[in-house]
């Protein structure tokens, strides 16, 4: 714990990014423009990285290009896009360096400390009976209703509750030296993040996040015998936790959510997906344009929920957006000897694999203004460029001339 605190501590700069950019996940108590403060002071060091226009960056220019065409044709614009564009010029490899690589791994980095302290601040507000949802929604009745904590939506924290497992599960399984009092506190860690996803009712960041748990721990253990320990231990302490984990209270939500699917014959993006696929089909090459949705005189652009991310980029930019997204995500895919080679880079392609199965079903690819959509294409930018730089980052390494501990 106060290693993490410590990283914080010698990285403040990097640390009030951070705050600004998870900002938008407590609305009803900071202002949404911390948020893009905290975009305004990344491009603000990117400036500082000497970066150049990457030659391999022709997917990334048709997607953009693409996007506005679709806005254009479709008389659909939105300022929006231009946020979204934005947020791609910042994560992702159209203008890099190494140094600009290196600098958002560290951002990645604080980002993932960030999200234990959404967790720890929210555990807070679960001991003292806060519950943001519950006042907002006026609920006399707490049982079986989602928990939100401090942030606005239930789905908002099991999102960032998830990431933090994550994190903590990287924490909990690497094989660097660990005092017995950081290894039962990384455990706490994690243990609280798996229940605060729970308690905030939502299965896909909980089974997804479990998925991601797994791929962490198959990544980080080598040795077959450790690996059967490290199973076979996890699941005698979910078994003795099993009374708290699995109780009324903290899958509550959950099973109320399942009955009712289960009574109407439904589920609640049944509808939603029925929308974008009738968006889709009118006009299936280019789409019905970004932030727009509706057909004919219905067509407009404003906030509404999109049912997912995939789909959401196949309403909006058509079969020809999907595919250029489709390939740029791909392209971030990396050999698990690769990955093996940079334990760095383990948690990040972890928290790939969560965010392209995640936006299944939440819709944040397109959300500039929102901080999953930033860390989700940072997470594709990353990974992306560490096969051009990862090679020269381990000779660094080696030689001790890192500027930055990643």
């Amino acid at each position: 714990m106060f290693k993490l605190l410590n990283y914080i501590t010698n990285n403040k700069f990097e640390a009030f990014i951070t705050f600004c950019i998870l900002s938008n996940l407590f609305p009803f108590f900071l202002s949404p423009n911390i948020y893009y403060l905290g975009l305004f002071l990344l491009a603000y060091k990117m400036s500082q990285m000497g970066v150049r226009r990457n030659k391999n960056a022709t997917l990334f220019i048709l997607f953009i290009l693409l996007i506005a065409i679709s806005s254009l044709v479709n008389m659909m614009l939105d300022l929006r896009m231009v946020l979204f564009a934005f947020v791609l010029f910042l994560t992702c490899p159209i203008y890099t360096s190494l140094k600009w690589h290196l600098y958002k791994r560290k951002i990645m980095k604080c980002l993932f400390v960030g999200f234990v302290g959404v967790v720890i601040i929210n555990m807070y507000a679960k001991i003292t009976g806060f519950n943001l949802r519950a006042i907002t929604q006026q609920w006399e009745d707490l049982t079986d209703k989602q928990f939100s904590g401090f942030c606005d939506q239930p789905m908002w924290l099991s999102a960032a509750s998830a990431v933090a497992s994550i994190y903590c599960a990287n924490l909990v399984f690497s094989q660097t030296k660990k005092t017995k009092k950081a290894k039962y506190t990384y455990v706490i860690l994690l243990l609280c993040s798996i229940y605060m996803t729970m308690i905030s009712g939502s299965r896909a960041a909980l089974m997804t996040a479990i998925g991601a748990m797994c791929v962490v721990l198959y990544l980080l253990v080598k040795n077959k015998v450790r690996l059967v320990k490290y199973i076979i231990g996890s699941a005698v302490v979910v078994l003795v936790l099993s009374p708290v984990l699995f109780s009324r209270n903290s899958i509550g939500a959950m099973m109320a959510k399942q009955e009712y699917q289960e009574e109407v014959g439904r589920t609640s993006r049944d509808a939603v997906w029925e929308d974008r696929m009738v968006e889709f089909k009118s006009s299936p090459f280019i789409g019905v344009g970004f932030g727009a949705h509706g057909v004919g005189y219905k067509k407009e652009v404003s906030r509404v929920e999109t049912g997912g991310g995939w789909i959401s980029i196949l309403a909006q930019t058509g079969i020809i957006g999907f595919i250029l997204a489709l390939c740029i995500i791909l392209k971030a895919f990396t050999s698990i000897r690769m990955i093996r080679q940079n334990i760095s880079m383990i948690c990040i392609y972890a928290a790939y694999f969560f965010f392209i199965v995640h936006s299944i079903v939440e819709g944040y690819m397109f959300q500039g203004g929102w901080y999953l959509c930033l860390i989700f294409w940072m997470v594709i930018g990353l990974l992306i460029e560490n096969k051009q730089y990862g090679p020269i980052i381990r000779r660094l390494k080696q030689e001790n001339k890192l500027p930055y501990n990643v």
